[in-house]
């Protein structure tokens, strides 16, 4: 029943931007100054679900993958206040997201928008939903394996905003659905490298939710 409620009809997936310090101080367009983070919506063509292979298109090459929680909206809601915001999520996963860096670097270049480089079809490959961990969300480990070898590793407890401060944020904007994804961002954006042939593992707390290969 978890999975079957992901693919909603009209949802929207919010992907939060420069939620880690430690990103943020390694980004070239380094985003730290702000009060909080900023977040862009993305299509639910995106969403790459049932750890099906994630294809490589001919423009995305460098491409680097990280790994991230994402949080499931259980209810509708609109300018929800933080103390209530865990009422409105009811599962939470990992997911891989894939960036075309050569492209995205281009774009930043030009002060054009993202969207070809971050939010091409297939880019956000998302786990199996699971219920909320008995940690919290805003205390839950978060790791990559590609091709046997660990690469990426986090707690979220590191993150600047927890998920409940980003729902009411998003929410402030948008209004929330029962479907909508967040995706909570990660300190590992733009560093570890993907190619064709790779196959990846994503764990929250251990536990493998999340198993493909790149195509």
């Amino acid at each position: 029943k978890l999975a079957n409620r992901t693919q909603s009809n009209g949802m929207k997936v919010f992907s939060i931007l420069n939620n880690y310090p430690k990103g943020n101080k390694t980004a070239e367009n380094a985003l730290s100054v702000l009060r909080q983070p900023s977040f862009v919506t993305l299509p639910d063509t995106t969403l790459t679900t049932s750890n099906r292979p994630f294809f490589i298109p001919d423009f995305a090459e460098p491409c680097t993958v990280s790994v991230q929680l994402a949080v499931r909206i259980g209810r509708l809601g609109r300018c929800i206040a933080p103390r209530f915001a865990y009422r409105y999520r009811d599962a939470a996963t990992v997911c891989a997201v894939f960036v075309a860096q050569g492209l995205l670097q281009e774009l930043q270049a030009a002060g054009l928008p993202w969207d070809a480089a971050c939010a091409f079809d297939g880019c956000v490959a998302l786990g199996r939903f699971a219920p909320l961990p008995e940690t919290g969300v805003d205390n839950a480990v978060c790791s990559l394996v590609i091709d046997g070898k660990p690469v990426q590793s986090f707690n979220t407890a590191a993150a600047m905003a927890g998920a409940d401060d980003l729902i009411a944020q998003v929410s402030r904007c948008c209004t929330l659905r029962q479907g909508d994804i967040l995706l909570t961002g990660s300190p590992f954006t733009g560093q570890t490298a993907v190619g064709i042939n790779c196959h990846l593992t994503a764990r929250l707390n251990g536990e493998a939710l999340l198993d493909f290969n790149v195509k």
